[in-house]
């Protein structure tokens, strides 16, 4: 699992420099790139850009380890990679971002090619198609879990009683995106697998090896 904390660990440290000015090691530029589009528009109204960004960071992750083979995958195992992995994860992030915002196609391809332009590659440098990989395995993996649904459900506007989730003034505005508890997590397999364990340890966590 330790590969998987990394990636975790990498998502929350990316998102948080997401307002960063683009620097000289590349993924810190293609996260930069990637708030350009997640921030852009197209979302409705209380999105969830960290759903957006753990998306980009998780094929990237995977296109990266196809070559360096330091972690656990997170969605896909790529085996021979051939190439260059700045070239694999700049199409792994390009890939994500497409499928996640579509009316920015041509913005996101020509921003791809212009980073690519800037490390001395093209769009046919060897270690795209490990990036395309990348990018499928954690389309396919995260295609169905429950982000952004269609249609969206109906304002949330809490209520008063004891627990209940309540609107804040002044604006008393609704539940920004009611949907996000039922989101599929990102790292976690089951309620159980973090649960404080009983003073027998009968309770102990399980965690699930492998992904």
């Amino acid at each position: 699992m330790t590969g998987l904390r990394r990636l975790t660990g990498l998502i929350a440290c990316s998102c948080l420099m997401w307002a960063a000015p683009a620097a000289a090691d590349p993924i810190s530029e293609l996260n930069v790139i990637a708030a350009d589009t997640i921030f852009a528009g197209g979302r409705p109204a209380g999105a969830a850009p960290l759903l957006d960004f753990a998306m980009v960071h998780a094929a990237i992750h995977d296109a990266v380890q196809a070559y360096e083979k330091r972690f656990q995958h997170y969605a896909v195992r790529i085996g021979d990679a051939t190439g260059s992995p700045v070239a694999a994860a700049a199409r792994a992030a390009r890939d994500v971002r497409v499928n996640r915002f579509p009316p920015q196609t041509d913005t996101i391809h020509g921003k791809y090619v212009l980073f690519l332009t800037d490390h001395d590659l093209t769009v046919d440098s060897e270690g795209w198609l490990v990036g395309q990989q990348a990018a499928a395995g954690i389309i396919n993996r995260r295609g169905s879990d429950g982000s952004y649904p269609t249609p969206p459900p109906p304002p949330d506007l809490g209520g008063t009683g004891a627990g209940q989730w309540r609107p804040t003034p002044p604006a008393l505005a609704a539940f920004s995106a009611p949907w996000l508890g039922a989101v599929e997590p990102f790292a976690m397999d089951f309620n159980e697998q973090f649960s404080r364990p009983s003073s027998t340890g009968a309770d102990q966590p399980r965690i699930r090896q492998g992904l």
